[in-house]
């Protein structure tokens, strides 16, 4: 209080004890990854991302323990998720994972060390994989007959053909190629039904083989743009 008045400086540092109070965060909380259906052992499926805000380490699994969850496994530090090393068979549209994050609680060794554990999923979705030839389940009972006279657009057959692929690899289109020792085409395929019906019928000549008009039914698979024959 003296005059002229004095004043002094001093530092002072404080240290703050950090809690662990800080849960895990996931990157997001939803992971929607796509897989091959034809996809091996150990594919990569996705990564799964998480962090601490108390710098605590994070170690993944899945929900009710353990890092084998079905055909997928978990590394327990990378939180990479493949498919495991063993036979595969992926016949679902999609699985679903819960993953867990987990603290370590290292960054309070010597006060709080509560572990915290934060969830997320993962949707794995499963690609349909255009690898089947459409089939002709009933060929072996196609055999039409049509009337000399019958007029154009007569119906003869509905032939049925199926592709176990999903989707649009499973579309497929009928459609009739005409043979080399043939003139102009007499029957005619609906696309979408496989109904065939007469386009133009023709007086056939004594003694002429059936075989030499033998007509092929060509499917087409529209997602893998190749065709298929049937010889009817």
């Amino acid at each position: 209080t003296g005059e002229p008045s004095k004043t002094g400086t001093a530092t002072v540092r404080i240290y703050t004890k950090n809690k662990n109070d800080e849960e895990p965060k996931f990157s997001q909380q939803v992971y929607t990854p796509n897989v091959d259906e034809n996809a091996g052992p150990n594919t990569l499926v996705t990564t799964v991302v998480a962090s601490d805000k108390d710098g605590d380490n994070v170690r993944f699994g899945f929900v009710g323990g353990g890092t084998s969850s079905g055909q997928f496994v978990i590394e327990e530090i990378t939180g990479v998720i493949r498919l495991h090393g063993k036979t595969i068979s992926l016949d679902r549209d999609k699985y679903e994972l819960n993953v867990t994050a987990m603290d370590d609680g290292a960054c309070c060794v010597n006060g709080d060390a509560k572990i915290h554990t934060s969830t997320a999923v993962v949707v794995v979705f499963i690609t349909d994989v255009n690898d089947n030839k459409p089939v002709f389940k009933d060929c072996g009972t196609y055999y039409p007959k049509v009337e000399e006279g019958a007029q154009n657009g007569s119906p003869v057959i509905k032939v049925h053909a199926t592709d176990e692929d999903k989707g649009v690899n499973g579309q497929v289109k009928y459609s009739i190629v005409q043979q080399p020792n043939q003139k102009g085409t007499k029957f005619t395929v609906d696309e979408e039904t496989g109904e065939v019906s007469t386009n133009k019928v023709s007086v056939v000549p004594a003694g002429f083989r059936p075989s030499d008009q033998d007509t092929s039914l060509i499917l087409f698979k529209p997602s893998s743009n190749e065709y298929y024959s049937l010889n009817s």
